[in-house]
């Protein structure tokens, strides 16, 4: 992947990965990358709407729940998008707490606690993984693709 003023090209085999400081700000420019490498990638419009609303969530708990909200944090996201198929992952600096994503009720005055909550109702799959330097949370979704039609893999 190249980017060039500020647009995104793709190379062939290549996965589509990002770094992107730990401001509140980046969120919003994490949500133009996704659409704008789903676009290249020509993922359906409905399925690029949830990858980017569930990239906001996942971008926002990396920020609100990691170091990587920290000065000087950080956060990556990487995109692999096949015929039918997209993953998404967002690395950040781990919980602050040691203890791993949870679904939590929020109650319907509360303004946030829905992250968890709307990557289990809209992804096919999701995950998270964590190691020494952080941790990765994943989703994927998934769309029926026509018996004749080829893509990347």
């Amino acid at each position: 992947m190249i980017a060039v003023g500020g647009a995104v090209a793709l190379l062939h085999g290549v996965v589509p990965v990002r770094t992107f400081p730990g401001a509140p700000a980046a969120v919003a420019e994490a949500r133009r990358w996704v659409r704008q490498v789903l676009e290249i990638e020509t993922a359906p419009a409905d399925i690029a709407d949830t990858a980017v609303l569930l990239v906001s969530e996942v971008a926002t708990n990396a920020l609100t729940h990691t170091d990587s909200g920290h000065p000087g944090g950080r956060f990556v996201l990487r995109v692999r998008c096949g015929p039918g198929r997209l993953r998404v992952e967002c690395d950040d600096a781990g919980s602050r707490t040691g203890s791993r994503p949870r679904y939590i009720m929020s109650g319907p005055e509360e303004v946030s606690g829905r992250g968890l909550a709307l990557i289990t109702e809209l992804a096919d799959a999701y995950g998270d993984r964590a190691d020494p330097t952080g941790r990765t949370i994943h989703f994927e979704l998934h769309w029926p693709v026509p018996p004749h039609a080829s893509g990347r893999s």
